[in-house]
């Protein structure tokens, strides 16, 4: 089983490190053959990891989405698995990845994520729609860690470029393009991450801005 990870980074160098330490550290012993694309969104740092199979440098910051997708574009076509993740998520339970698709095999679901152990994430527990015991069937997962199949990730293509700069509400709108396949997406109960809110968006300082801004493209465009 080949599953290509995907992250970035922008400013928060240590962070990253410690992000790519945590993930190399919870797959040791899984039987997973994983393929990481680091992006590096315009960082004078350009960090070197055992865990990295590819970097990308690109010479500025060209928000969330081009700085992701630049990462997408390198997924290797003999991949089982795509999972994209930003560089604030971080296992909790070591069998996450391989959890996670068992989850994905059982439900046939086309987006898999896992639950999250920030007490901000909980908020949106309201809107997921069913639930089915360990997992809940949901219309959207506010936050960029999830795991797709290799083809329903190539039938729903690359982040959308409009959203602007942290790419607020872009996860959003992907989510709405799975469903527009009528693909499942599910979120674990179980396989957790701790996932930072923002870390990079918090560096920058524009999530405020962000936010006003990616809202009324996404408002635009799915009414």
């Amino acid at each position: 089983m080949k599953i290509t990870i995907v992250t970035a980074y922008n400013k928060e160098v240590e962070l990253t490190e410690k992000f790519l330490n945590c993930m190399q550290d919870t797959l040791i012993g899984q039987n997973i053959n994983s393929y990481v694309v680091l992006v590096n969104g315009g960082c004078e740092t350009k960090i070197k990891h055992s865990f990295v199979n590819k970097r990308i440098d690109l010479e500025t910051n060209e928000g969330f989405c081009k700085t992701l997708n630049a990462g997408l574009i390198e997924v290797p076509a003999d991949s089982d698995y795509v999972f994209f993740v930003g560089n604030d998520s971080f296992p909790v339970t070591h069998t996450w990845l391989q959890d996670l698709v068992m989850l994905q095999v059982r439900t046939k679901a086309w987006m898999v994520c896992p639950a999250n152990d920030n007490p901000g994430m909980r908020a949106y527990e309201h809107l997921y729609t069913q639930d089915k015991g360990d997992y809940w069937e949901v219309n959207f997962f506010p936050s960029i860690a999830w795991l797709m199949p290799y083809d329903k990730f190539k039938k729903v293509g690359l982040l959308d470029e409009q959203f602007i700069r942290t790419g607020m509400y872009a996860d959003n709108d992907y989510c709405n393009r799975v469903r527009l396949e009528d693909g499942l997406i599910v979120v674990s109960k179980t396989i957790m991450l701790t996932h930072l809110l923002s870390a990079e968006g918090r560096k920058l300082g524009t999530q405020n801005t962000d936010m006003m801004v990616n809202y009324e493209l996404y408002k635009k465009k799915w009414n």
